[in-house]
């Protein structure tokens, strides 16, 4: 540890579960889960404040500098308005800020953390990269994304030091790229699917997803593809049902023994099928074969939709924890739930 890092012990909160599980899992603990998450937690001093927050920096009594953090449901929080006083920048004051996002996000169990800048504002570009931030979706703006708490691809950067990172458009769309870490010697990779815009309006409003993953690792053999898909109409309203069907093929020759593990926003109920509803989803794939299974919700008939009238974002995550071999990926799709008020 760096001499100069500030250690803080103390005691664990309520909101530190889902990160200590973490750990255990990280170091060898092989226990899969066996129930599913619901969230949010109980944090009621987010929950107070409608999931989004301000933190400033403070110097001899000024506010220096000010940045915002919307942390609703994981995997997703979302950093704005990062500004610092002009007599006061060029301090360090702007790092310290996102640092401190980055601290709070990954503290509450989110597994990444975006924002937008403008495609030509390289100083920003540079500032954000230097704190780990990743360039994915562009068009009228930039979409840069800091993985938090990702030990699959934190363990592949570590394990494969000539690395090398791409993002690239899918399909030709606006929406939908291939974030890709590979390595020329060994041929290993991972590909993630981001669905998303480079702004909310290029999002059609939703929240970024990463529905699917692909995987390869030539020493331990895996080779797979899995996929969340959504089946679900535009501007869900309580009572309604949708469909969420997950698929996984095994490329390797391997046998993929895993665990599937959603985490449920609260207003989301699973439905189905009965021996699904309150345990996880055991997955066992032969080499060469491919594996579906379909899991319906309904949105809450009490769901109160005015938080993501607050948050101005008509969209709820829904995610999944693929756990294999002691490690985990992460799917996710973006609901898009009705709410009163006209984005046009």
């Amino acid at each position: 540890m760096p001499e100069d890092l500030e250690l803080n012990i103390r005691a664990a909160i309520h909101s530190d579960v889902f990160a200590t599980e973490g750990i255990r899992r990280e170091v060898g603990w092989e226990k899969a889960p066996s129930d599913h998450i619901i969230w949010p937690d109980t944090d009621e001093d987010w929950s107070e404040h409608g999931y989004y927050k301000e933190i400033v920096a403070e110097i001899d009594g000024v506010i220096a500098g000010k940045v915002g953090l919307e942390a609703y449901v994981p995997p997703f929080a979302r950093m704005v308005d990062l500004a610092v006083r002009p007599d006061y920048q060029r301090r360090g004051i702007g790092r310290k800020l996102i640092k401190a996002c980055c601290v709070e996000s990954a503290r509450r169990g989110f597994t990444a953390l975006y924002l937008q800048t403008e495609t030509n504002n390289t100083a920003a570009h540079a500032l954000y990269k230097s704190l780990g931030f990743l360039q994915t979706a562009h068009g009228r703006m930039l979409r840069m994304i800091h993985f938090l708490d990702y030990p699959l691809i934190a363990n592949f950067c570590r394990t494969h030091p000539l690395y090398n990172y791409s993002c690239d458009p899918s399909h030709n769309s606006i929406r939908d790229w291939l974030l890709k870490w590979s390595d020329y010697l060994t041929r290993d990779n991972i590909v993630i699917n981001l669905n998303s815009g480079s702004t909310r309006g290029e999002s059609s409003y939703l929240l970024p997803s990463f529905p699917a993953i692909e995987f390869f690792n030539s020493k331990s053999e895996l080779d797979f593809k899995a996929e969340l898909e959504l089946n679900a109409e535009r501007d869900l309203e309580p009572g309604h049902h949708f469909e969420v069907v997950f698929h996984i093929e095994n490329r390797g020759s391997r046998h993929l023994e895993g665990v599937l593990q959603f985490l449920i926003p609260m207003g989301i109920l699973l439905k189905g099928p009965e021996w699904c509803k309150e345990k996880t989803l055991e997955l066992s794939v032969l080499p060469g074969k491919k594996f579906s299974q379909s899991i319906t919700f309904t949105v809450d008939p009490y769901f109160e939709n005015s938080l993501l009238n607050r948050l101005n974002c008509p969209s709820m995550p829904i995610s999944c924890r693929l756990f294999f071999n002691s490690k985990y990926a992460i799917l996710s799709q973006s609901l898009h739930i009705a709410t009163p008020f006209n984005h046009s």
